[in-house]
């Protein structure tokens, strides 16, 4: 374990297996309007207030 970095706390939620690809599928719905952000958030198994800090990273670039 030398030299190894341990992630401290809580796992990132984008690190969850298949994440990434469930909010690739959603994310454009989410922007459209399609979809309402408490529907997409029980679709992605997350908070409310998740979601609302990964669409704030994804509109303006800013780390989750």
């Amino acid at each position: 374990m030398a030299g190894e970095r341990r992630r401290i706390g809580r796992p990132r939620v984008v690190d969850r297996p298949g994440f990434l690809g469930r909010w690739a599928e959603i994310y454009p719905d989410v922007q459209a309007g399609r979809i309402s952000h408490g529907k997409a958030a029980r679709r992605l198994g997350i908070g409310h207030a998740s979601l609302l800090r990964l669409l704030r990273a994804a509109d303006g670039g800013a780390q989750p």
